[in-house]
C-alpha cells in the first residue's frame, strides 16, 4: 500500500513516517502546499491512502496570520479532500482537541464543539470540509502530544528548557497551574494513527490515552526526569485551568490501545533533547 502524507516534514509526520517504513508501508510524501489544488489532484492519483496532517499548528501564529491559516488550515484542507475524492482513495483527516470546549469528564466524540482558540476553529471548519467531501473519512482528533523535534515554544520543549536553567531550589511560576491536559508523546500517538489508519476505520475518532494528567504535575515529573527533584512549581495566575482528557472507548474497539508511560516517554525525550 501506498500512503500519501501531507505534513511529512511536521513533527507528527515525521513520526509517523518512521512508524510506517519500519512496518514496510510506503509513504508518498506531499511536497507542495496544500492551497495549489492542481499539484494535489497529480499527486493524489499515486496514493492508495492519503493522510492530511498538514496544518499551521501554533495559535499564535494562527492569530497573527488568520488569513494564511484560514487558506491552510480550511481552503487546503478543503483542497485535499477534494483530490481524495476524485481520485476514489480513503481520506484520513488529523484534527485536535482543541475543537471540544473544557469538560470535567473524559469527552466523548459526541460532547459539544467548541474551539477556544483561532486555531482550534480552523480545524473544526477542516473537519466539516471533510465530511462534505470526502466519502467515509476517518477524523483523528488528536489529544495532547509532546517531541524532542517540538518547537521551544510548546509546552514541553518550554518547560524542559526553563528546567535546566533554573538555578538550585528555584521555586517557578506557572501559566496553566491547574489545567489537565490528556498527555502523550508523538512516537506513541504515531503508532496509533497507524494502528486506525491501516484498521480501515472511518467516522471520528479520539486518539489520546484516556488519562489526564496536570500540568504542574507534567512540570514536576518532567523535573525528575532531568534530574532536578530541588525545583518546585508555583501558579502563575489565579486561572482555575481547564480540563481536555480523551474518553477512548470508540477508538480502542477500532485498535488496541496499549497504556502509556509518561514517565519513560519523558526519559526518551530528555535523552533525545541532549544528544
Amino acid at each position: 500500500m501506498t500512503i500519501g502524507l501531507t505534513g511529512a516534514r511536521g513533527v507528527l509526520g515525521r513520526r509517523l513516517v518512521e512508524v510506517l517504513d519500519a512496518r514496510g508501508t510506503r509513504v508518498a510524501p506531499f511536497d507542495g502546499d496544500v492551497r495549489d489544488a492542481a499539484a494535489l489532484a497529480e499527486w493524489a492519483t499515486g496514493c492508495e491512502r492519503i493522510v492530511h496532517a498538514a496544518a499551521i499548528v501554533p495559535t499564535i501564529q494562527v492569530k497573527e496570520g488568520t488569513g494564511t491559516a484560514i487558506a491552510v488550515n480550511v481552503a487546503g484542507t478543503a483542497n485535499v479532500a477534494t483530490a481524495a475524492a476524485s481520485a476514489g482513495v480513503p481520506l484520513t483527516y488529523i484534527s485536535t482537541s482543541h475543537v471540544y470546549a473544557s469538560s470535567d469528564s473524559a469527552l466523548p466524540e459526541d460532547a459539544p464543539v467548541h474551539p477556544v482558540s483561532l486555531y482550534g476553529l480552523t480545524k473544526w471548519q477542516g473537519e466539516q470540509w471533510v465530511n462534505q467531501l470526502a466519502p467515509a473519512p476517518l477524523v483523528v482528533r488528536l489529544f495532547s502530544y509532546f517531541d524532542s523535534r517540538q518547537a521551544a515554544s510548546f509546552l514541553v520543549p518550554a518547560l524542559y528548557r526553563r528546567i535546566r536553567e533554573a538555578p538550585k531550589g528555584a521555586e517557578l511560576p506557572l501559566y496553566g497551574y491547574g489545567s489537565i491536559r490528556d498527555m502523550a508523546d508523538a512516537r506513541w500517538l504515531s503508532e496509533r494513527l497507524a494502528d486506525l489508519i491501516q484498521s480501515g476505520a472511518s467516522g471520528t475518532l479520539n486518539l489520546g490515552t484516556g488519562v489526564g494528567t496536570s500540568i504542574a504535575t507534567v512540570a514536576a515529573r518532567l523535573a525528575l526526569a532531568v534530574g532536578r527533584d530541588d525545583i518546585s512549581w508555583t501558579p502563575a495566575d489565579d486561572h482555575p485551568g481547564d480540563t481536555l482528557v480523551a474518553d477512548v472507548t470508540a477508538v480502542s474497539r477500532a485498535v488496541e490501545m496499549p497504556a502509556f508511560d509518561l514517565d519513560a516517554a519523558f526519559r526518551a525525550f530528555v535523552a533525545d533533547s541532549a544528544s
